[in-house]
């Protein structure tokens, strides 16, 4: 039995740069121009989802804003086995590839609301998302949109089968 310690970011095969979460800042000006919380007591940044044909997935972006965004990454540790003579090691999935299996980012870090983005006839809708409501099956590998550098609704890709993402990327545009 062997100790195995893994770590991992998610990175977009078109240009080899890491995803990273869009935190947008948890204040707005009020009528009187004085900052307000956005979701009170929810902490200075919140997590940006969007909702696509009724499934709520993490906004991604190449741009990581100055280290406002969170990267997509993970470790990991746990046990293997050695199985044959030249050191190969058999382990569990979520072990020795964590992007494979759900992400537990939000419920870890107790984040309690964030912002949810919605496509609609007038355009982008913003509205408030609870924990309960992020996604708790979301496997980073299978992301479906990434924003090309800062969030910017007409500069944005959608995803094909992950196994060949550099070719089924295509460009698209946000109504």
């Amino acid at each position: 039995m062997v100790y195995v310690e893994v770590a991992w970011s998610l990175i977009d095969a078109n240009n080899g740069r890491s995803l990273s979460q869009v935190y947008f800042p948890n204040a707005m000006k009020d009528k009187s121009g004085k900052y307000v919380e956005i979701i009170p007591n929810a902490g200075k940044t919140l997590p940006v989802f969007y909702s696509l044909n009724g499934t709520v997935e993490p906004v991604l972006s190449t741009d990581d804003n100055g280290g406002q965004y969170m990267p997509i990454a993970g470790n990991g540790r746990g046990s293997g086995f050695v199985v044959s003579n030249d050191g190969f090691i058999l382990t569990n999935r979520h072990v020795g590839q964590g992007w494979e299996t759900g992400y537990e980012y939000w419920a870890q870090h107790q984040i309690p609301a964030g912002l949810l983005l919605e496509a609609g006839a007038k355009g982008i809708t913003i509205s408030k998302i609870s924990a309960e409501q992020f996604p708790s099956d979301w496997v980073p590998d299978h992301a479906k949109i990434v924003f090309e550098g800062k969030l910017d609704p007409d500069n944005y890709r959608e995803m094909g089968d992950p196994l060949d993402l550099p070719a089924r990327c295509k460009a698209a545009t946000m109504s």
